[in-house]
């Protein structure tokens, strides 16, 4: 259950993160779902009961490294 919390709290945190960005610097990384990314944060801090435990594991699993990526490409921070 831990982890489960774990998972929801960082994905709360980059949809926040997310909504700080610029709409330049969205625009210039248009590969990035931030609408995606903002609109999970909502429903976890607003509306939790509509919360897709299936979905969030995915997201986790599946797309957070691919969005760590990017925005370290564009970031110039890419230690690959």
């Amino acid at each position: 259950m831990r982890t489960h919390y774990a998972v929801i709290r960082a994905v709360e945190v980059g949809g926040e993160a997310a909504s700080k960005v610029s709409v330049d610097l969205r625009a210039d990384l248009a590969a990035v779902q931030w609408r995606k990314a903002i609109g999970m944060r909502h429903v976890l801090i607003h509306d939790y009961n509509r919360v897709n435990v299936g979905l969030l594991v995915e997201t986790a699993r599946d797309h957070s490294p691919q969005l760590v990526r990017q925005l370290q490409t564009a970031l110039g921070d890419n230690p690959e």
